[in-house]
């Protein structure tokens, strides 16, 4: 999942070592796949479940805006499913990201 989430674009600071999690940030994406809502939207119309960050970012009191939680330009996503499943689901998310003229330049599926 990495290499095709980076093939595709992405880039990790942190990659997992020790989960079956994946923590995706969207910062470089246009429009609305730069935030979490916005994917996670978009996935939804793939058949593609993502986790919003925001999810993560505790605010019980909600002293902010969800644009200001510093989680709102990522994503969460499991790696544990089979591994045909891993790959359908990667395969949604780079149609979204082709649909939204988003892949790099010198992408090669």
């Amino acid at each position: 999942c990495l290499d095709r989430l980076i093939k595709m674009g992405f880039k990790f600071v942190v990659k997992p070592n020790s989960t079956f999690y994946i923590w995706v940030d969207l910062n470089h994406l246009p429009g609305k796949l730069s935030n979490c809502l916005g994917f996670f939207h978009e996935a939804l119309h793939e058949d593609v479940i993502v986790v919003p960050g925001i999810f993560f970012d505790l605010n019980p009191l909600s002293f902010r805006e969800l644009s200001d939680s510093a989680m709102y330009s990522y994503i969460r996503i499991s790696y544990g499913p089979e591994f045909e499943n891993l790959v359908k689901g990667m395969d949604r998310i780079e149609k979204i990201l082709r649909r939204f003229d988003a892949l790099p330049k010198d992408y090669d599926s």
